[in-house]
C-alpha cells in the first residue's frame, strides 16, 4: 500500500507542477507570459533530462539512493517554488522539481520485485500503474478545484503537501522494508 501511495502522490506531483506552474505564476504572482512559460518548459525539460540521465546513468547508483535522492530533492523544490520570488520560482525551482520528480515514477516499478517478490511484481505493478493514472490525472484536478475556490497562490503549499506526503510514505516504506532492501 505505501508504494500505491508513492505513486499517486509521486504522478500527482509531476502532473499537478506541469498543470498548474505556468496559471500559478502568471494570474497568481504577476510573472510576464514568456518568463512563465520558460519556466513551465524548464519543468519538462527538467523531466524529460531527468529521465535521459536516468537511463544513461542510473546504473551508477543504487535506485535506493536515487529514489532518496528524488524524493529529497523534489520537496525541497516544491518548497522553493512556494516560497521563492517568482522569477527564481520559474527559472530555477520549477527544472529542479522536473528533474526530481522525473526518476520517481521508473524507480518505483524497478524496485517493486524486490518489494513484494516476483511472484507478484506483475499484479502489483498493475495495481501501480493504476495509482499513478489516478494521481497524475485526479491530483491536478482537484488541485484545480482547490486553486478555484482557495485561490491560485494555494498552489506552491499544495506541491509541498503533496511532496510531503510522499517523503512521510517514502521513510515509512524505507523503515518498512527488510534491511537489505532499505540499504543505499
Amino acid at each position: 500500500m505505501l508504494l500505491i501511495g508513492m505513486f499517486v502522490l509521486g504522478s500527482g506531483l509531476e502532473g499537478t507542477a506541469g498543470d498548474w506552474s505556468f496559471t500559478q505564476l502568471t494570474t497568481g504572482r504577476l510573472l510576464s507570459g514568456g518568463l512563465a512559460s520558460t519556466g513551465a518548459s524548464l519543468f519538462w525539460a527538467g523531466l524529460a533530462a531527468g529521465r535521459v540521465a536516468l537511463g544513461l546513468l542510473g546504473n551508477r547508483v543504487t535506485p535506493m539512493r536515487l529514489l532518496d535522492t528524488g524524493v529529497g530533492v523534489a520537496t525541497l523544490a516544491a518548497l522553493a517554488f512556494w516560497l521563492a520570488p517568482p522569477l527564481v520560482s520559474a527559472l530555477i525551482a520549477l527544472p529542479i522539481l522536473g528533474a526530481a520528480v522525473s526518476v520517481l515514477f521508473p524507480l518505483l516499478l524497478s524496485i517493486t520485485p524486490t518489494r513484494v517478490g516476483a511472484h507478484v511484481a506483475s499484479h502489483a505493478i498493475g495495481y501501480e500503474l493504476a495509482a499513478g493514472t489516478l494521481g497524475g490525472g485526479g491530483l491536478p484536478a482537484l488541485t484545480g478545484l482547490v486553486l478555484q475556490s482557495a485561490g491560485l497562490l494555494s498552489l506552491g503549499p499544495l506541491l509541498v503537501g503533496m511532496a510531503s506526503g510522499l517523503t512521510v510514505l517514502h521513510v515509512t516504506s524505507r523503515l518498512a522494508a527488510p534491511p537489505s532492501q532499505s540499504a543505499p
